[in-house]
């Protein structure tokens, strides 16, 4: 029986496996994965009796596949969740995406709706060469509106100015959605004329959540995995590949302090491209250079249960665009599930998220010192009457949680080459293509992967050609 090694028990390796032995009885399957937890990012974590969605996971997808695969699997009870996103700016809130209503008009003023609209215009007939996501952004939105919103949350993401990005990123998240596209929405939502299967997925209004955050679906996958036979050991930091005339012959990590060394006949990649490049021999001097160029971008989550939260809100999630705070998302988990809080009708459980790198002050501060901070910036919004309000809290730090799209990313195309030059090797997901997926087109580039494995087929491009389309987004 061939033997199919799979890295990373995440969205796009779960499924890969699932796949596999749901679909052939050839192979024995196995999954390494680093971590203790079932999920990679879509894992949930419980503290104390309340679970914590790291980044926030909606369960939607424009592919009706996905989502009766999410359906199909046994034990997990999906709530189907009506949108409600806010942004945060000027000590205002305004519905997040910016719909064309009163709330905006009140927060922003006539002004500014008329600077916003002339500066959208003006970008409309003058268009720019697309070259940064600075470009892109005013191409689709107008300067006045990119300053007011984009480029400062961007900069939050990120850690640098949209104009040193790339536009593919962009391209990838937003693509189609424009003030032209926002308006439109809005009054088809008035007319009660609205479809999400031809919907921007920036302005999609209803997506399913599982009662206890992702983790609970994904962790159900792994169960079916194992009853069908599949292998899933965590704890397994694979460190090395070992290659012979071109195919993957051997994977090593490290487990409870050993170096473990098995072969296998196929190999799946959804660890970060850095992380793989690094771990194989005899690489090109140029290859390992742009390898070791991709830029990372590392994540906490700092929950934070209150006792009760001023401002009233029946919103999932509130985007942080005010250059006062350094936050950038807080998630009321009350909203996304009841079945996240222990006394869900007695206390606020929160997500405080920030974006940063390993080396910041930030990230390297104690728990006691980060929960602090997030407290007083809290404060600051008045999302939070004081300190003595707080019952809880617990920090989550996530490396690699984003692939960047500067750095090296512009030489993707010959890191691709490279990694396709190698028949039996796979690269899926988010880190596994170095894209920003959403977790339906990580789950798209396992299919896909599991359907060239299968039938044989030698050239990749339908893989990575996924989250590249008009239609995956």
């Amino acid at each position: 029986m061939k033997k199919i090694t799979i890295v990373g028990a995440g969205p796009a390796g779960l499924t890969a496996a699932y796949e596999i032995l749901k679909r052939t009885p050839q192979y024995e399957v196995t999954i390494l994965e680093q971590t203790d937890r079932i999920g990679g990012i879509a894992c949930t974590v419980c503290h104390n009796g309340n679970y914590m969605d790291l980044g926030g996971h909606r369960f939607y997808s424009k592919c009706d596949s996905i989502t009766k695969w999410w359906h199909a699997i046994p034990g997990v009870t999906l709530l189907k969740k009506e949108r409600k996103s806010e942004i945060y700016y000027n000590k205002k809130f305004l519905d997040y995406p910016i719909k064309a209503n009163l709330k905006s008009l009140r927060a922003l003023g006539i002004k500014e709706l008329v600077l916003i609209f002339v500066h959208y215009l003006k970008a409309q007939m003058i268009k720019k060469e697309e070259n940064s996501l600075e470009d892109f952004y005013i191409n689709r939105f107008g300067k006045r509106l990119y300053k007011l919103f984009f480029k400062n949350y961007t900069e939050k993401v990120w850690g640098i100015a949209p104009d040193k990005i790339s536009p593919d990123w962009g391209s990838q998240r937003v693509k189609g959605l424009s003030i032209f596209e926002v308006i439109k929405d809005s009054l088809k939502s008035c007319l009660h004329l609205k479809d999400n299967s031809n919907t921007q997925t920036s302005l999609i209004e209803a997506f399913y959540y599982p009662s206890y955050g992702p983790g609970e679906l994904w962790s159900a996958v792994a169960e079916e995995i194992i009853q069908m036979g599949g292998h899933i050991k965590k704890n397994c930091a694979v460190y090395k590949v070992q290659i012979e005339k071109k195919q993957i012959t051997e994977v090593s990590y490290r487990w409870d302090g050993k170096e473990i060394s098995e072969p296998t006949d196929i190999l799946i990649s959804s660890m970060p491209i850095k992380n793989l490049i690094s771990g194989m021999e005899n690489v090109p001097d140029a290859i390992r250079k742009l390898a070791n160029g991709l830029v990372y971008r590392d994540f906490i989550t700092v929950g934070m249960l209150i006792k009760n939260m001023p401002i009233k809100t029946d919103n999932c999630w509130i985007y942080m665009q005010d250059k006062s705070v350094q936050m950038g998302r807080v998630q009321i988990f009350n909203n996304w599930s009841s079945s996240l809080v222990k006394e869900p009708n007695e206390t606020v459980w929160l997500g405080l998220e920030y974006f940063c790198n390993k080396e910041d002050a930030l990230w390297n501060k104690s728990d006691k010192e980060i929960a602090d901070f997030a407290a007083d910036e809290l404060i600051h919004t008045g999302m939070l009457s004081d300190k003595s309000a707080i019952i809880d809290t617990h920090i989550e730090r996530i490396e690699k949680a984003y692939p960047a799209y500067f750095g090296t990313y512009k030489h993707m195309q010959e890191i691709r080459g490279f990694l396709d030059s190698f028949e039996n090797l796979y690269c899926i997901g988010r880190n596994g293509q170095h894209r920003y997926n959403n977790m339906d087109h990580s789950m798209l580039t396992a299919f896909e992967c599991v359907n060239h494995i299968l039938d044989d087929v030698k050239c990749k491009d339908a893989i990575w050609k996924v989250n590249t389309e008009k239609e995956y987004n």
